[in-house]
């Protein structure tokens, strides 16, 4: 066997086992929570989402109504279904809310050992 075969079987064995000690789903999803950029990333998402409910006058606010009526039927179709007249107890902002206390802890905890 020559010296440039024997490279390209060395090369195959070693990125053979470089994908065998790939981490596992589990271990990549710890990393990702833990991530300090994902955290940034929340706090971001977080951010419009606060944006648009400061913006968009909430249901629970006097004066609703005729800011309701005052809107056209598509904009009332479209911000009732993305829920962003209740957009502080629509599921997708408590998500948020839930992974980023998630990843502050699991970053904390990384960052501590």
């Amino acid at each position: 066997m020559s010296a440039i075969e024997e490279t390209k079987s060395e090369i195959g064995v070693q990125q053979g086992s470089a994908k065998a000690e790939s981490p596992s789903f589990i271990t990549r999803t710890l990393n990702l929570l833990s991530s300090v950029r994902f955290g940034v990333t929340l706090l971001v998402l977080l951010v419009i989402g606060s944006m648009i409910g400061m913006l968009v006058m909430q249901q629970s606010v006097e004066g609703f109504d005729k800011y309701y009526a005052q809107l056209t039927p598509a904009t009332k179709l479209l911000f009732g279904k993305l829920g962003f007249f209740d957009i502080y107890h629509v599921w997708y902002f408590n998500v948020l809310l839930l992974v980023l206390s998630l990843n502050i802890i699991l970053a904390s905890i990384d960052r501590a050992r």
